[in-house]
């Protein structure tokens, strides 16, 4: 074992414990998005979450956050002190080229294991969500309202999640095939990489939310809807054609295409503009609907938030962060170095589905507040 050739991050944080460590950062963004838009509207009209035993008599959004807060607690009450062990124990048998296989295999296995109990204690904490993942990953499948913001939700953070679901098959792919090999957490496994797995994994996110609007476009056919969610299939289809020119550059043993780069801006320009029209239902840029000039504000007559400058704060952010691979491209240089850089990128990303959901869930809170008093 050669310390000096590990990059030294990685050594500081190993690939899947930084998976783990994002997916934490997960379930915090969550609770605090809940404790920050509870005080402005009853989330929970728009988030379906059926379990709350066990706590006090709040209001419904109230209960949502105390419920997301228990959540996070049990997790970190565990994961926290399990990975800052795991994390030292691999610290310190590097630099003391430690051998023992037996060492290497508890040390490799415990990414693995903190995942599964993440998991675990996610789908404890709700039947609710359950119910949604299960139909997600078993057929893609999506219910209509008022379970479908709940399905959108997750499919859509796994697509922000892609890239360290990507890190986390290649690292369970070396783990099965190699388990007390030291490399395990450090490196990508040869075979993985050969048979295309990071691809397969990388886009079975946007696959699923692809099928997804395919779903409700042929649902909305039949009801005589409009078919904007054909689009939003077409969205998330452009993450195909990059995959194709990875696999093909890969096959041949090519160098990056220029042509990959006019993919991912047109797959960036077309989900920035999906964003802050079709999610967040902001007239800015919305050259389709009359709505656009009628409103008295030129972002959208009603805006929970109060100030417009969050929502055009949001919008910068949204469309920095969609681009934030164009400064490479450009200066053709990054920010941080190596797995770092990677690390980095995986948190801004993580960070822009936070921004969105604020957004997004306003907007549809707004819809089915406005539904109910056409009702009335």
């Amino acid at each position: 074992m050669d310390a000096e050739s590990v990059e030294p991050f990685l050594i500081y944080l190993p690939i899947p414990q930084r998976v783990v460590l994002l997916v934490v950062f997960g379930l915090w963004l969550w609770t605090w998005f809940l404790k920050i838009s509870g005080t402005y509207y009853d989330v929970s009209r728009v988030v379906i979450f059926n379990e709350f035993n066990g706590l006090p008599n709040y209001s419904a959004s109230t209960k949502l956050y105390q419920s997301s807060l228990k959540l996070l607690k049990s997790v970190c009450r565990v994961i926290i002190p399990w990975q800052l062990v795991c994390v030292v124990g691999f610290q310190y048998c590097v630099a003391n080229n430690v051998n023992h296989k037996q060492v290497w295999f508890i040390l490799n296995i415990s990414p693995l294991i903190e995942m599964i109990y993440i998991l675990v204690t996610i789908l404890k904490s709700s039947s609710m969500v359950r119910r949604c993942i299960k139909r997600i990953m078993w057929i893609a499948d999506i219910e209509p309202k008022p379970y479908r913001n709940n399905y959108i939700m997750i499919s859509d953070t796994l697509t922000s999640y892609s890239k360290p679901l990507v890190d986390l098959a290649i690292y369970v792919t070396f783990l099965f095939h190699e388990p007390a090999n030291f490399k395990c957490q450090l490196e990508k496994y040869e075979n993985a990489v050969a048979l295309n797995i990071d691809v397969i994994v990388g886009i079975l996110p946007s696959l699923i939310r692809m099928v997804q609007s395919l779903r409700e476009f042929a649902r909305g056919r039949s009801q005589r809807k409009d078919g904007s969610q054909l689009f939003n299939a077409l969205k998330y289809a452009g993450n195909i054609p990059v995959m194709l020119v990875t696999v093909y550059t890969r096959y041949y043993n090519l160098g990056p295409l220029k042509m990959i780069y006019w993919f991912m801006f047109w797959n960036s320009a077309y989900s920035f503009w999906w964003d802050v029209t079709m999610d967040w239902k902001l007239d800015l840029f919305n050259f389709v609907s009359n709505n656009a000039n009628t409103n008295d504000n030129a972002l959208r007559n009603t805006l929970l938030y109060g100030k417009n400058a969050w929502y055009y704060s949001g919008m910068v952010l949204d469309f920095v962060l969609r681009f934030a691979w164009l400064w490479e491209y450009i200066s053709g240089h990054s920010i941080f170095y190596g797995e770092l850089n990677i690390f980095w990128l995986q948190i801004l990303e993580v960070f822009r589905r936070w921004i969105w959901l604020f957004f997004k869930v306003e907007a549809e809170y707004i819809a089915t507040a406005e539904g109910e008093k056409l009702d009335e």
